[in-house]
């Protein structure tokens, strides 16, 4: 199906992008009513050939495992880390629990510093906010995708969004209105950081992203959830975590509070390695 931020193949403008999240009908919502939404935005998107998912270990893409095992549906599932990584500790406890194929892609310095450049060639006229976190996630996303399209894949089941709709950076702990925070974040930051680099390196192997967490109902009842059920005693996302044990998750990965990508997967530390500490020197 078409995602909101999409025309065909090509990224929205910006402009369009938050006209979509303007024109939203955000009234008061409860948590019963995001995870019919958000069980249907999956299923809505299962491809009728085989397909994959990024599976991190977090609670985003486990949800979506779960509900996509819930209706007899195997995503062959996608890892990217360093022999360091709690992501694949996790993904691996997350994949043979849920009995579903497994791939992991184990990357040393020399695999990184290779990915980098083929990255700067990609992201070669796209101006991030923080290059650091673009090379860092990017590797990740460019890793598992590069294995995804050697595997035959053409649809991939992505995370996407949930920090934005539902309060998982740590901006959100900060802010005095969570919903307001979620919202600017949507309409700015989420697009022209996240959705730019991935619309980049889904292009650059002809993948399809499927992104629940932005399915337009989902984003409308997620931004009329009270604030108190995202952020609460210093824990975020909780209402993901809270939609994961009732699929099924069990309570120590629903409320794991995972970092970013470029740290989940060691890559951030093989960076400062290879960087000797100059990591923003070496990204140019």
């Amino acid at each position: 199906m078409q995602e909101l931020y999409k025309e065909g193949n090509t990224l929205v403008s910006l402009a369009k992008w938050q006209e979509a999240i303007s024109s939203l009908d955000i009234t008061p919502s409860s948590l019963a009513q995001i995870s019919t939404a958000f069980e249907q935005a999956v299923l809505r998107r299962v491809p009728k050939e085989p397909f994959g998912l990024f599976l991190s270990g977090g609670v985003d893409s486990t949800l979506i495992a779960h509900i996509l095992k819930k209706h007899n549906h195997s995503p062959i599932c996608f890892t990217v880390g360093t022999k360091d990584s709690q992501d694949i500790e996790f993904a691996k406890r997350v994949a043979g629990g849920l009995s579903l194929e497994h791939h992991i892609v184990t990357l040393d310095d020399q695999d990184i510093k290779s990915i980098i450049q083929e990255l700067k060639v990609i992201f070669k006229d796209h101006i991030a906010s923080n290059p650091v976190v673009l090379f860092g996630v990017g590797a990740v996303e460019f890793a598992a995708s590069r294995r995804a399209q050697a595997s035959g894949l053409k649809h991939i089941f992505s995370g996407l969004g949930a920090e934005d709709v539902f309060g998982g950076y740590n901006r959100h702990k900060l802010a005095q209105d969570v919903n307001k925070e979620c919202l600017l974040s949507l309409s700015t930051s989420l697009h022209e950081n996240d959705l730019r680099r991935c619309d980049l390196v889904a292009n650059h192997f002809h993948l399809d992203f499927l992104t629940p967490f932005l399915d337009k109902e989902v984003i409308r009842l997620g931004l009329g959830l009270p604030s108190e059920q995202k952020v609460k005693d210093g824990l975020r996302k909780l209402a993901v975590a809270d939609l994961a044990m009732d699929f099924g998750v069990p309570q120590d990965l629903a409320f794991r509070q995972k970092k970013g990508a470029q740290y989940g997967s060691a890559i951030q530390k093989s960076l400062e390695r290879i960087s000797k500490g100059s990591i923003n020197s070496f990204l140019r």
